[in-house]
This record gives structure tokens, C-alpha cells and sequence, in this order.
């Protein structure tokens, strides 16, 4: 749980609605894709098109 609220902390991971995180649960591919661009984000990894 420290780790989720880190990356929450970090802007890269929100968590659901109900400000719930639920690691037991899969995550979709929306929601996976949307974790890597944020943290290619962070690390300022994204290159312009």
C-alpha cells in the first residue's frame, strides 16, 4: 500500500472513484496504458509528434 500511495502522491496513479485502491483486482488495458504513459510522463520520457 506505501507503494500506491506514492505513485498517488506522484501523480502518476489516482485510484478509483471512491479514492479506493484495489490491488487485488485486474487492472483493464485502458487502465494499464494509461499507467505507463504517466509514468513515461514523470520521467520525462515522451517525445513530442
Amino acid at each position: 500500500m506505501k507503494i500506491a500511495l506514492a505513485l498517488r502522491d506522484l501523480g502518476i496513479i489516482t485510484g478509483y472513484e471512491d479514492g479506493t485502491f484495489r490491488p487485488g483486482q485486474p487492472i483493464t488495458r485502458m487502465e494499464a496504458a494509461n499507467l505507463i504513459y504517466r509514468t513515461l510522463a514523470y520521467l520525462g520520457k515522451l517525445s513530442t509528434i
